[in-house]
């Protein structure tokens, strides 16, 4: 595997190359290594970096997998392409095994370990078990108080669970070191992915000018990066400007047709514009997709049980009461707070603000109240549905959510956040 004598040189500069930020200079050198000795390890792996320097992640996967042909075992090697996976979007069923191949690493690594430790969060993060993303993270923190990528993760676990202030204090501090991403590809989706992640922070909290600066810079380093797009198009949405939310989203599915998370605030500002058949149509695509996140799928469920009860669908209550018993069952902040709503004798108004409070779960006050009943039905909660149709709120049915969202899971004060 290793070069022969001949290649030694070629391999020298090529890696000199790619050292000075000459990534394409870099790729000619370690292709031509390749081509005399294809299974040359080392020149495979500098392809792979000059790949992901370009920012080409399907290039990098492909000599990735070259890589693994020649070493399967080798921990580096499974390490960078789960790195690879997480990087170009692949869910958590394609990067766990080759994360759990690559293991630990070499006994004293430390920098292996730090990357292993944040691929672990991301791993964890794409399976939405946010106690294990915050713990990887946090032990990753504690190894390098100033990885930025460790802070990145840090700040997104805390996120997701609606611990704003920490999910800012950490993204802050992973933007305080930002310039240790380095150059290249992945340092720019990295910086990017940071940004992105602050903005939705601010969104949460009906910060939008603040969201939409922090997605403007995301979109500096990565252009036209979806998540970044679907942050600012949710933030235009929550301020009033809903068509011009539509429009963000309908050019970037032009692009990205698969893209869920897209099609998914489509569809809710479809429902929320009072344009009820489109909006199924659209929930109708989420949920055949096959490529959305549990929670995602679950609100996608929701969302069109509530689009479906409506009168211009002709009220399909029985499709809708079992697609959010689905729904019930996969979206874990709503299957949380329900079973405390069960267990528990609170009254319909106060169930509605609480079905409101849930951080990744947008619903107006009407849509919250349609879901109460829905759910009281599907649960054999007689005694909630009738209530439902009868509860009034101060609120406005337009106004977005409560900026103190609720989410399970509160992670405590561990690694910084």
């Amino acid at each position: 595997g290793r070069a022969p004598p001949p290649f030694g040189r070629q391999l020298r500069e090529a890696k000199g190359l790619l050292e000075a930020g000459r990534a394409q200079a870099a790729a000619s050198g370690f292709e031509a290594v390749l081509r005399q000795e294809p299974r040359c390890y080392e020149a495979l792996l500098g392809l792979v970096d000059c790949q992901v320097e370009a920012g080409n992640f399907d290039g990098a996967l492909e000599v990735g997998k070259r890589l693994l042909g020649v070493r399967p075992d080798e921990a580096e090697a499974n390490l960078r392409v789960a790195e690879l996976l997480v990087a170009a979007g692949y869910g958590a069923d394609m990067v766990a095994p080759y994360l759990k191949f690559a293991g630990s690493g070499p006994a004293g690594d430390r920098r292996f370990r730090l990357r292993a430790l944040c691929a672990a969060a991301d791993v964890a993060l794409l399976q939405e078990d946010f106690p294990k993303a915050h713990a990887s993270a946090s032990e990753a923190v504690r190894l390098d108080a100033e990885s930025p990528r460790a802070l990145l993760l840090l700040g997104e676990a805390r996120l997701r669970v609606a611990e704003y202030a920490a999910a800012l204090r950490a993204l802050g501090a992973a933007a305080n070191v930002a310039g240790a991403f380095g150059r290249g590809g992945e340092a720019r989706l990295l910086r990017a992915r940071l940004h992105t992640l602050t903005a939705e922070a601010h969104e949460r909290q009906r910060q939008y000018p603040q969201a939409l600066s922090e997605v403007q810079k995301a979109l500096d380093e990565w252009p036209q990066l979806p998540a970044a797009l679907v942050v600012r198009a949710t933030a235009l949405q929550q301020s009033g400007r809903g068509s011009e939310a539509a429009e963000e989203l309908e050019r970037l599915l032009r692009e990205n047709p698969r893209d869920p998370s897209a099609r998914l605030r489509l569809g809710y500002c479809q429902l929320c514009a009072g344009s009820a058949r489109a909006a199924v149509e659209t929930l109708e695509r989420v949920v055949k997709n096959g490529r959305a996140s549990r929670s995602a799928l679950g609100a996608a469920k929701v969302y069109l049980a509530i689009a479906l009860e409506g009168p211009s669908n002709g009220g399909s209550s029985q499709r809708a009461e079992l697609l959010v018993k689905e729904g019930l069952k996969a979206h874990r902040n709503l299957q949380q707070v329900w079973r405390e709503i069960d267990s528990s004798s609170a009254q319909p108004a106060e169930i509605v603000q609480r079905l409101r409070g849930i951080c990744d779960l947008d619903l107006t006050s009407a849509q919250a109240k349609q879901l109460l009943g829905l759910v009281a039905r599907a649960t054999d909660r007689a005694d909630l549905a009738p209530a439902a149709a009868r509860t009034g709120s101060r609120a406005s049915d337009s106004c977005p959510p409560t900026p103190n969202r609720w989410a399970p899971q509160p992670l405590g004060g561990l690694g910084g956040g």
